[in-house]
């Protein structure tokens, strides 16, 4: 892949659209071959090297690595002429990574989650990933329910065992019919969330002799956003 390409893709992208890094990554995984994401991986590491070397020691998002790091693949995301004027203007950089996170003059983490790595790559083409990770969350919650001893989840069952029968019409091969359900799978899960919260108890991950110990509420949350996200992609090629 050469230069002209990389802008090429950058600016079809349009990072500066919303700033949705699992827009791009599915939107990627579903026009580009893998050889074309790994090579578009390489060039975005180079000009954020580029962008590295302009900074020296000083870091323009004035905060750790990681905000250094996602400040200036924003720039890159944002296209050849702005990173052109940043490459050859620090301040420009430092006045960006000052402003407010997230805003159109500042930045936002980060357009490097937007390219796919080769696992992410191949899952959004294995028609059986998404059914695999629901089969995890459906297990996970199940194991919760199987050991809550006590009934101390007595008033948010109902809410689990209507996550649980969602996610099993994902396993069965239905994954329209599971994000048919989103809005009340989202509502669901913030009633189980506050419901934690409430009671100052952790969400569960496990269930112990010495309680619950952090149930991971955004293991279905995050299948959810993914599933749409990739379906959207489907529905307009």
């Amino acid at each position: 892949m050469n230069e002209s390409k990389f802008w090429e893709i950058v600016d079809k992208a349009d990072w500066a659209k919303d700033f949705d890094y699992k827009r791009i990554k599915n939107w990627m995984s579903n026009t580009m071959t893998l050889k074309e994401v790994e090579s578009f991986r390489q060039i975005a590491g180079e000009k954020w090297e580029q962008l590295d070397k302009l900074c020296g020691n000083k870091n323009p998002a004035g905060g750790g690595d990681d905000s250094h790091s996602d400040l200036l693949y924003h720039v890159i995301g944002l296209g050849k002429d702005v990173f052109e004027a940043n490459i050859n203007d620090y301040m420009l950089l430092a006045n960006r990574g000052h402003e407010a996170y997230g805003s159109q003059d500042g930045y936002k983490e980060s357009f490097l989650y937007a390219i796919p790595y080769k696992d992410d790559y191949e899952d959004f083409h294995n028609a059986n990933h998404f059914p695999t990770w629901a089969k995890s969350a459906k297990k996970e919650i199940s194991d919760l329910l199987e050991m809550d001893k006590k009934n101390d989840l007595k008033p948010v069952s109902d809410a689990f065992e209507f996550v649980l029968n969602a996610l099993k019409d994902l396993i069965d091969g239905s994954p329209d019919k599971f994000v048919g359900k989103s809005e009340k799978i989202i509502r669901r899960l913030d009633q189980i969330e506050k419901f934690f919260t409430k009671n100052k108890m952790d969400l569960p991950r496990k269930f112990t002799d010495n309680g619950f110990q952090g149930y991971n509420v955004w293991l279905v949350k995050n299948l959810l956003s993914d599933i749409t996200e990739r379906k959207k992609v489907k529905d307009n090629e």
